[in-house]
């Protein structure tokens, strides 16, 4: 039977937290990567998430009608749209059932841009994704550890940002501005002037600052207040933040590619993505 794709609903939810958990288990299983998803459990908050962040919109494909496979299109605002994530059931995939999710959400984008992060070590993907014009802009490497904060000049404070202060550094930093901002971010001041901030993402944690001595400050004090190993994605080009994580214990879990499809500015400060961003 012809494999058919469909906008996905709440009744979706429990075949959605299936097929994500045993798509990625089993791919980082094979590539002895740590996994991505540790149990069922994990699978479901995460579907239970996607079913509920406004301006997203699933897709699941079918085939005699079971669920063999699902995608998610954030809505990102101006800088476009973004996929997050994509996956077939493991007995599923090599029958085009991601190629027909693929084409159902650049059929919804419209012509607008179009950015995943990519697992860097699947080639199957990053030849999928580069025949549907997708180009790589940047690479990140995912470090987990449990920094130490250290002394620093900035002053840190977690803050409602009433004013949209974040927002209009964000777009200074980013180029973009971001429609679903955190509303209590950690922000970092030099003296009156903000100078970063850094918030939970929808993957891993969000942050945009001046330069790379205010990123890495951030993400000691974000450690500090989770109390628990955290986990970065961090640009590769970021090098000074990437040592500082090695050097205090960071464990590099694996290395993703930032695919864009479509217009892309590189953002003119330093960085942290979440997963859609």
């Amino acid at each position: 039977m012809a494999i058919t794709v469909r906008p996905a609903t709440s009744t979706d939810r429990s075949a959605t937290a299936e097929v994500i958990y045993y798509a990625f288990h089993q791919l980082d299983e094979r590539h002895d990567i740590p996994a991505y998803m540790n149990s069922m459990e994990d699978a479901e908050i995460v579907a239970s998430h996607l079913y509920g962040i406004p301006k997203i919109y699933g897709f699941v494909a079918e085939d005699a009608g079971q669920v063999i496979g699902i995608g998610f299109l954030h809505d990102l605002g101006e800088v476009g749209m973004g996929i997050s994530p994509l996956a077939v059931s493991p007995n599923a995939q090599a029958r085009g059932a991601g190629q027909a999710i693929l084409d159902c959400m650049i059929e919804y984008a419209g012509g607008a841009s179009i950015r995943l992060l990519q697992d860097a070590f699947n080639n199957g993907t990053l030849a999928l994704y580069s025949r549907y014009g997708f180009v790589v802009r940047e690479q990140f490497t995912c470090v987990k550890g449990s920094p130490v904060a250290s002394r620093t000049a900035l002053t840190i404070t977690r803050d409602t940002d009433p004013a949209g202060t974040a927002k209009l550094f964000h777009r200074n930093i980013m180029g973009f501005n971001r429609p679903s901002f955190p509303r209590r971010p950690l922000m970092a001041y030099r003296g009156l002037s903000l100078a970063g901030f850094i918030a939970p993402g929808t993957e891993y944690p969000y942050a945009a600052a001046d330069n790379e001595t205010t990123l890495i400050a951030l993400i000691a004090e974000m450690a500090t207040v989770m109390g628990a190993p955290i986990t970065v994605a961090i640009p590769a080009s970021h090098s000074q933040t990437l040592r500082w994580m090695l050097d205090r214990g960071g464990r590099v879990i694996r290395s993703m590619n930032l695919m864009v499809r479509g217009p892309y500015s590189h953002p003119s400060g330093a960085y942290l993505t979440s997963g859609s961003y």
